[in-house]
């Protein structure tokens, strides 16, 4: 995404990156809103089986990266940001700050690639 819309901006800063994850920690409403969406993934991730590899983008700070771990044996988290990517570190899973439309594999590397939201 060369030139990515003004209201995403945001995640691109340090502020913008902790705001984003400290709001899901923060409001009892996004955790549950959190849980809801993780059950869903979870449910749509075990319809594939045995999954080699996965790849999560864009990723943001990592909030499906533990749901899709349970379903794959290699996880990938990318994003366009940096500062949401060093909100993921920490959480044992590959991370590659990268654009969607310029993601550096070959076709088919992975098996399933999630991308929510």
């Amino acid at each position: 995404m060369a030139n990515p819309p003004d209201r995403m901006r945001h995640y691109a800063t340090p502020e913008g990156a902790v705001a984003y994850e400290a709001k899901y920690r923060g409001s009892l409403l996004r955790r549950v809103g959190h849980r809801r969406e993780a059950a869903l993934v979870a449910r749509m991730l075990a319809r594939f089986g045995h999954i080699e590899e996965l790849l999560d983008c864009p990723c943001g700070a990592g909030r499906m990266l533990p749901t899709a771990s349970h379903h794959a044996r290699r996880v990938v988290g990318a994003d366009l940001w940096p500062t949401m990517l060093h909100e993921a570190r920490g959480q044992g899973f590959g991370l590659l700050a990268a654009d969607v439309s310029r993601l550096p594999f070959n076709d088919a590397h992975f098996d399933v690639a999630l991308c929510h939201r």
